[in-house]
């Protein structure tokens, strides 16, 4: 039998109940109680210490018998379980530590990005870990473009894991190595990385690898380099580095320094190579050394390899292969006024390969800097184009995201993206569960560290800065036919559109906030005080009206056209206005503001289209 502690607060502990209906996030207990009106409500973190992310998925469904502590909330003849589980749980101990580091773990993705993921710990309340694309290259043994083309939402995997040594970070556990991932098979059945090599008749034992990794170089000497990664140091020999540039390197520290940057493919280092964990098979380095760049001469084959570099690694425009470059014709470099020698003396002049290679290649509107045999300044380079920034809308759709506060009207999530973690604000109008609207207040709903679905749009205005719009926000299944935000309102929002309808709509805008008398009105649009009476029409000595007679018969006398190019038409007993379609939008306004003013609700104003001569009230 429930105990109730506390009369005024009626608060409920262990009481039994029977679930009566459950659905990805929360559910409706009933509870033999006879002073308890109505059925109780819970959620997913209420139950079973947030073990399970979804409720349907944790095997919870109607009828089950539970055990819970619930309170009414105050003035209200509602009841929320603070916790429910099922009979025989037995629950986390509040003390238990977490371990050093995870071996072997098993764990279910909650978060899939093209770039990295994170793992949720079923064993551990609140524990995730993160892992990148290459940690899941390094164990199918093959590059993938995105993360989301070959895992999924819920997928097991087992894996080892450590601290993060930052602090700071919100990711506190580094994935080191995925052991096994439900529907990828691995790479090969490898043993884990020993401290020497050890060899079994007469062959190498197997050894894991790393693929695409990119590292820093942490040291540098004449015959090798040492990396820093993720998972340690790698040994970079000589040899290697030739591979990459092609031609024979007689000093290492002139095509790298500390802190250039490399991607590689490595083996385990069995020690035989230098220290370092790994070994580096093939590298390709993304930032050189400076000394590379100074305008010092260098051998022949060094200058083919840096101009085989700079057109292959994508600097600059253009590609060309091996047998392209090696097979290029030199062509003499022209002289300038300043030289002394002639054209005519083919024995003075010199040929520059990296000359012409400079002053034919421009990428982001500055000049490539190589090395050369000749003055940089006999080819002046182009003049920079300035570029004005546009305002822009990219779409999210379909985002994960995580609550992390809520009031009774709105809700703040945070997001990971690729390149930052954004915080996304949305209303409580723009939230659903299950394809339907929530109503009252979203504090109500949703909780610090629910799991919502969004669809946001990020602006980014002329001066850099950002207008983030979240347009809807679910659970469980997602509404069709939501009303949301459209981009091109977006880029309303941002100002697009205002310069160029600034000359037009300038004029209108002045007059429009203003209440418009019957003078002003006749004048503005061109005609006498007597033109709005009918009667008078005829009288008026400053009209000329021509008569011309329509598809019905009926005749209608046409003013002169008037100087703000709207045209007044009286037909029978009306005055009819036809306007162009740049003049329907600020006409229809000041003809409604002056009814307004004059106090005329029974009015009406007809509006024909000039263009489709379509009528509208």
């Amino acid at each position: 039998m429930a105990s109730k502690v506390n009369t005024s607060s009626d608060n409920y502990h262990n009481a039994k109940g029977r679930v009566y209906s459950v659905f990805h996030q929360y559910g409706f207990i009933d509870v033999a109680i006879p002073s308890v009106n109505g059925r109780v409500y819970f959620n997913q973190r209420s139950f079973e210490d947030n073990r399970h992310t979804d409720l349907l998925a944790s095997g919870l469904k109607a009828g089950d018998r539970v055990v819970l502590d619930f309170s009414q909330r105050p003035g209200t003849p509602l009841h929320h379980a603070s916790r429910v589980c099922r009979p025989g749980y037995v629950p986390q101990r509040s003390a238990e530590q977490l371990p050093p580091r995870f071996d072997d773990e098993e764990g279910v993705i909650c978060v899939l990005k093209d770039s990295h993921a994170f793992v949720r710990l079923p064993r551990f309340r609140g524990v995730t870990a993160s892992f990148q694309k290459r940690d899941f290259e390094t164990y199918a043994g093959r590059r993938v473009v995105s993360l989301c083309d070959v895992l999924e939402h819920g997928l097991k995997l087992r894996f080892d894991a450590e601290r993060n040594p930052d602090e700071r970070s919100k990711t506190k556990w580094l994935v080191e190595r995925l052991r096994f991932v439900d529907g990828v098979p691995p790479a090969a059945e490898t043993p884990a990385v020993r401290a020497c090599s050890s060899e079994h008749n007469g062959e190498a034992a197997a050894a894991p690898k790393l693929i695409g990794q990119c590292g820093t170089v942490e040291k540098v000497s004449a015959d090798h380099a040492v990396v820093r990664h993720h998972s340690g140091t790698a040994y970079l020999h000589a040899s290697v580095v030739e591979e990459c540039v092609g031609v024979e390197v007689e000093d290492v520290r002139k095509v790298l320094e500390e802190g250039s940057e490399v991607r590689f493919d490595a083996d385990a280092n069995g020690r035989q190579y230098g220290r370092g964990r790994w070994r580096i098979a093939r590298v390709e380095i993304l930032s050189w050394s400076s000394d590379t760049s100074q305008p010092e001469p260098l051998p022949v084959a060094a200058e083919q390899a840096t101009a085989r570099r700079l057109c292959t690694s994508g600097r600059v425009a253009g590609t060309a292969g091996d047998a392209e470059l090696h097979e290029l014709q030199l062509q003499p470099r022209l002289l300038v006024s300043g030289d002394k020698k002639d054209l005519g003396d083919d024995e003075e002049i010199e040929d520059d390969v990296m000359g012409t290679c400079v002053a034919q290649n421009v990428f982001d509107n500055e000049r490539v800097q190589v090395p050369s045999l000749a003055s940089h300044e006999e080819f002046p380079s182009l003049p920079s184009l300035t570029t004005k920034n546009e305002p822009s809308v990219s779409i999210y759709q379909n985002v994960s995201a995580v609550v992390a506060s809520v009031t009774a009207s709105s809700a703040s999530c945070f997001v990971e993206q690729p390149d930052r973690s954004r915080t996304v604000k949305f209303s409580a109008r723009c939230f659903y569960r299950n394809g339907v609207p929530v109503s009252g207040n979203l504090g109500r709903s949703l909780g610090g560290g629910d799991l919502v679905t969004l669809d946001f749009m990020v602006g980014t205005t002329s001066d850099g800065g950002e207008v983030v719009h979240c347009g809807l926000a679910w659970q469980g299944k997602k509404p069709r036919d939501a009303p949301r935000m459209s981009p091109e309102e977006m880029l309303a929002r941002l100002g697009v559109g205002e310069a160029e309808d600034e000359d037009s709509t300038g004029p209108d805008d002045q007059f429009l906030h203003e209440v418009i008398d019957d003078d002003d009105l006749d004048e503005l649009l061109g005609e006498s005080p007597s033109a709005a009476d009918p009667d008078e029409v005829d009288a008026a000595p400053t009209r000329r009206w021509r008569n011309r007679s329509d598809s019905q018969g009926s005749v209608l006398r046409t003013p002169e056209p008037p100087k703000n190019g709207a045209r007044a038409t009286a037909h029978e007993e009306a005055l009819r206005y036809l306007l162009t379609n740049n003049d329907v939008p600020a006409f229809a306004r000041m003809i409604l503001q002056q009814l307004a003013a004059s106090h005329l609700p029974n009015s009406r104003v007809r509006l024909r289209h000039a263009s489709t001569q379509t009528e509208e009230l």
